[in-house]
Order: structure tokens, then C-alpha cells, then sequence
């Protein structure tokens, strides 16, 4: 295979709307993902000659599902710091960038408060300002649904979980 077989077999799948993912690449033809390696180095490489945007290649996600996803990350007490979940999960990073632009807007779209992204805990809160946080919300009418509570200020939510 050339160069140019490689690029062309790259767009195609490009403009057919498949994953062009190592991992998906290689379940469908690993032949190709070889070939790259060995006349490109790598296949990030030959998605870079063949003009394929990175965040294209690894935008799995719809815009719904990243939203699910980063509310129920925030649900669970996951960290939502951008660094953390580059490392930690690469394609789901580069999904929210895609369709939000930013980690941060990312964030506001599922409608989660910035100042939750932070992985701070409430350690700093004793029982009874845990209590009365409860009891202000509950007077004032908010929601006591675990997931509202969440998005709203999850360091304190965590700290009563």
C-alpha cells in the first residue's frame, strides 16, 4: 500500500461517517492501521497527512450523550476538572471540546456550576451547617433530589452523601 492508498482509504471513511479511532479502525481492517504505522510511524501521523481534524477522529459522543455523561459523572462525585478527564478518558474529552468548544462551556451546557469542577470537598462543613443547608433549601422550596443537588453544589451534596 502507498501513502496516497492510505490517505484515500482514510477519507473515506471520513466522509462515510465511521470512526476513524485506532481501536474501531483496527476491528474493521487491520491491515490498514498497520500499513500506516509503518509508512507514516503512527496512525495519529497518517491522520495528520491525510487532513483529518483529531477532535474528528475522536468525537464518539454525541452532544446528548456528553451531556448525560457529564451530568452523571457530577452525580457520582467524579472530578469534572478538564485536565483529569483528558487523561482520563481522551475521546470524551475530545466530544465535549467539539460540540461545546470549551471544557468549561462543556460544563454550563449540562447545566453544572463551574465552581463544582474544582474536586474541592466541603471538609470544612460540620454536621450541623450540613443540616442547616439542608433545612434552608428544603424552607426555600429546592429541589432535595439528589441529582439537582448535585448540579447545584456538589462539594456540599458529597460532603451529606
Amino acid at each position: 500500500m502507498s501513502r496516497e492508498h492510505i490517505i484515500r482509504q482514510i477519507l473515506r471513511r471520513e466522509c462515510a461517517g465511521r470512526s476513524l479511532l485506532e481501536q474501531s479502525v483496527r476491528i474493521d481492517n487491520e491491515r490498514l492501521i498497520e500499513q500506516a504505522v509503518d509508512l507514516f510511524g503512527s496512525w495519529d501521523t497518517a491522520l495528520q497527512y491525510s487532513g483529518v481534524s483529531q477532535d474528528t477522529a475522536c468525537a464518539p459522543f454525541s452532544q446528548e450523550q456528553v451531556i448525560r455523561r457529564l451530568r452523571d459523572m457530577c452525580r457520582r462525585g467524579y472530578k469534572l476538572s478538564a485536565t483529569h478527564n483528558q487523561r482520563r478518558h481522551r475521546a470524551f474529552y475530545n466530544s465535549t471540546r467539539r460540540h461545546f468548544g470549551t471544557w468549561r462551556n462543556a460544563l454550563l451546557c449540562a447545566g453544572i456550576r463551574l465552581e463544582n469542577a474544582t474536586g474541592r470537598t466541603a471538609s470544612h462543613m460540620d454536621r450541623e451547617m450540613l443540616l442547616a443547608w439542608i433545612l434552608e433549601r428544603s424552607l426555600t422550596g429546592g429541589s432535595m433530589n439528589w441529582t439537582d443537588m448535585c448540579l447545584e453544589n456538589r462539594d456540599v451534596a458529597m460532603a451529606i452523601r
